[in-house]
């Protein structure tokens, strides 16, 4: 959700409903031939300048977009449990 009129990537969008993700929903990676479950366990809003988030003990998936969509006044992080891997068909 980038605010910088020169960024037109694909990416730039991807994001802009992640708000909507709640606790319990499950969010699904494939990478390497495997697919990763996790479930949202909460969402977040920070500080561009805090990166506390971003360590802790154990793994946690961390959806990170520039918020609200077309700004960078903040970040929101939904944060996410892994529950699950199967290999990928």
């Amino acid at each position: 959700s980038s605010s910088y009129a020169w960024d037109k990537s694909a990416f730039t969008k991807i994001f802009r409903t992640v708000n909507q993700l709640k606790a319990g929903d499950k969010v699904y990676i494939s990478y390497n031939g495997k697919q990763y479950t996790y479930e949202v366990t909460y969402q977040e809003q920070i500080n561009p300048l805090d990166t506390s988030r971003y360590s802790g003990a154990g793994e946690e998936l961390l959806l990170y977009t520039c918020w609200p969509p077309n700004t960078t006044k903040t970040r929101l992080i939904v944060h996410a449990k892994p529950v699950g891997t199967v290999a990928a068909k």
